[in-house]
């Protein structure tokens, strides 16, 4: 279902992941370095069932696609292809998306969650949907968020481990089949660092890269060798050394080393990646001819892993196009998303799926009736797409400052300071000089006057350097005279020459200048 995942910035041992159940959506996390945890800093996407989110710059979230229960957190119940503000959240460092439902991990440790609340998912204590960010009771000092098809978990201080939310398989974890609306403590769990949830299970990488799950176990997706129920953790067999975890809806994967996917659960539809449909495989097996993955998210029925170079492949279902290669025909191996190359993040929705890239431009693909795509058009005519989508206004891309200034003896004309995003360009520029003064350059050495700053990259701060005019003063001499004096003269705006004098030849006299 929907979590976290370790973000992979180009180069950083980060992964961040998200992905989401059927009817539970994909999350994705982020850890921050200020954490007691080791964690980096990172942009996060996370794709519900019909939703997506990311957290922007300076801790703000934005969300878009379907509204119904108020998964976008906005106030409203009113779908949106283009991303809308998060009421009241400017200090979220982790980011979570489920089914309907959606969670922050905010600064001070804390949670915050929104949307669907009739299972107890949002974990203020009531059942009652919630369309702005209310706060999950019992959770302090959170380090890590999962969030399922209707539960969500925490990693917190020690890495032990809590969970809210329906509990109706024990996916919550204590023992017992009742659901909480406030959180309660996962039994058998310590030194957690990653948890992930799937529609009715949950899953956490605990220190040393193993593995335990726990709640319903009917296609195998606990990964004991069993199909029996647990409502506390197991092992999962045959896994070591894991490095990340993703979790669908009924099935489950793990990065382990060298950049394999290992996966195991409900595999009807392709989603386990090793070239069969087999209806589930209770322990993990080999994902087929993937290596060097950097990031392994889960949606509904589908699996996508982030490669080294940026790539992405996807596997299972497909039936909205959320393979990302051109068709509706799913696949038990893993095929190339059409035109993703340099992603440094990525999510799984429901049916739907997205890839961030450097800079923060973002592309989505698969199932858009509500909008999630971010496309900015939805509803029976673009209900899917089979190839990634460009995010219209990418919430995800950075924003960069371009100030101008003018130095002594100008002024500048136009907007200063301009607020652009990564690669797109400003509006022109103009420096004017005083009277009596010329533009000479801007201390950036350009010489454009209007400029206008195009595939912006960093923040600007140019100033405009003006210099005085010179004239030149030339006197000659007609027939039968002479000039005395300097000719030519270099003369600044407002200054005086030196005196010349007309001498007439013997006979003649002086009459006037040519200029009168």
């Amino acid at each position: 279902m929907a979590h976290t995942r370790i973000a992979s910035t180009r180069g950083l041992v980060t992964r961040i992941a998200s992905r989401t159940a059927r009817w539970t959506a994909a999350l994705a996390l982020a850890l921050l370095a200020m954490l007691a945890a080791p964690v980096v800093s990172a942009q996060v996407i996370a794709a519900g069932q019909n939703h997506t989110c990311t957290l922007a710059t300076g801790g703000a979230v934005k969300c878009w696609g379907g509204n119904y229960v108020g998964q976008l957190g906005n106030g409203t119940n009113t779908d949106s292809a283009v991303a809308v503000n998060v009421t009241g959240l400017s200090s979220a460092i982790a980011l979570v998306a489920a089914g309907n439902h959606t969670c922050a991990l905010v600064s001070g440790d804390a949670v915050k969650c929104w949307g669907r609340n009739v299972e107890g998912q949002l974990g203020n204590g009531t059942g009652t949907n919630s369309a702005t960010p209310v706060t999950v009771t019992g959770v302090t000092g959170a380090k890590a968020l999962a969030a399922g098809g209707n539960h969500a978990c925490a990693v917190v201080s020690g890495g032990a481990v809590k969970c809210w939310g329906y509990n109706g398989y024990g996916q919550l974890g204590n023992g017992t089949t009742t659901s909480s609306t406030t959180a309660i403590d996962v039994s058998g769990v310590s030194a957690a660092t990653e948890l992930e949830a799937g529609l009715y299970h949950t899953c956490a990488l605990v220190s040393g890269g193993a593995v335990k799950c726990w709640g319903y176990n009917g296609n195998g997706q606990l990964g004991n060798g069993t199909t029996t129920q647990s409502t506390t953790a197991v092992d999962v067999t045959g896994i070591s050394g894991a490095t990340a975890l993703a979790v669908g809806d009924s099935h489950a994967c793990a990065l382990v080393s060298g950049g394999a996917v290992k996966c195991w659960g409900y595999n009807q539809l392709g989603q386990l990646g090793n070239g069969t449909m087999t209806q589930y495989s209770t322990t993990p097996i080999d994902v087929i001819g993937i290596t060097g993955a950097e990031v392994v998210v889960a949606g509904g029925d589908h699996t996508c892993a982030l490669l080294a170079g940026g790539a992405v492949q996807c596997w299972g279902e497909n039936n909205y196009g959320q393979l990302g290669n051109g068709t509706n025909t799913r696949s038990a191996t893993p095929i190339d998303v059409t035109g993703v190359s340099g992603a440094t993040a990525s999510a799984t929705g429901g049916y739907h799926s997205c890839a961030v890239f450097a800079g923060g431009a973002a592309k989505c693909w698969g199932y858009n009736y509500f909008g999630q795509l971010g496309g900015a058009v939805s509803g029976p005519l673009a209900s899917y797409f089979t190839t990634p989508q460009d995010v219209v206004g990418s919430p995800f891309l950075a924003n960069y400052s371009l100030s101008y200034s003018a130095g002594a003896n100008g002024s500048i004309s136009g907007t200063s300071p301009q607020t652009v995003n990564h690669g797109s360009s400003g509006t022109a520029v103009t420096a004017v000089a005083d009277t009596g003064y010329h533009f000479v350059q801007w201390s950036d050495g350009s010489t454009a006057n209007p400029r206008t700053d195009s595939n912006v990259t960093a923040n600007l701060s140019v100033t405009a350097q003006f210099a005085i005019n010179e004239y030149t003063l030339t006197y000659g001499a007609g027939a039968n005279g002479s000039i005395s004096g300097t000719s030519p003269q270099t003369v600044n705006h407002g200054a005086s020459g030196t005196a010349v004098t007309a001498v007439a030849d013997t006979g003649y006299h002086f009459v006037q200048w040519s200029d009168g």
